[in-house]
């Protein structure tokens, strides 16, 4: 059965650069009068990673931690890792708590490779195995919506930044299931 995000119909937006981070967060902001530390303001650009989402979460977050027409970096600080651990939860963990073990084998193979693109015989020469004894778990992988082919040859996760999400719990995910955590990029 699929989650509620996994229903949605996927538009491939791109990441936001830094500036424009900065910019979705200030500009709605100075238009309400209200002023965001420089530091406040980098904090929040450099966690959002440039993903609309995780932009508007984090926005919306220090938002509520403001006094009065003030957004102070201690405050957002404070913040960042409860929005973290909230996209995690929300966001990340549904999806990937259903994988059996050699399924997060793969993902975490895939993500040890980067962001983006990643053809399919890295993935499966990283696990020890062909491409052809590894197209199941490739297969399986985009049936449970956790990762797509953008082009022949190649596989990539459906929700950006998954990598990060996967480096981030690697030890939790892989003893769950015992397989050893993902090797370092």
């Amino acid at each position: 059965m699929k989650t509620y995000t996994e229903r949605w119909r996927y538009l491939r937006l791109n990441l936001l650069s830094e500036d424009e981070s900065r910019d979705a967060i200030a500009i709605p902001a100075r238009e309400r009068r209200v002023r965001i530390e420089d530091s406040a303001l980098e904090l929040l650009a450099r966690e959002s990673a440039g993903y609309p989402f995780f932009v508007q979460e984090l926005g919306a977050a220090a938002w509520a931690t403001r006094d009065g027409d003030a957004i102070a970096y201690e405050r957002v600080r404070s913040i960042v890792p409860g929005v973290r651990r909230l996209i995690d939860e929300s966001l990340y963990a549904p999806a990937i708590d259903r994988l059996t073990g050699p399924e997060l084998a793969y993902a975490f193979a895939l993500a040890a490779l980067g962001p983006g693109p990643q053809r399919v015989g890295d993935i499966a020469a990283s696990l020890g195995k062909t491409s052809a004894s590894a197209n199941w778990l490739r297969n399986q992988l985009i049936k449970k919506d956790v990762i797509y082919s953008p082009a022949s040859g190649l596989v990539e996760f459906r929700l950006p930044l998954t990598e990060q999400f996967l480096a981030r719990n690697s030890r939790a995910l892989a003893t769950r299931l015992g397989i050893s955590p993902m090797p370092s990029p």
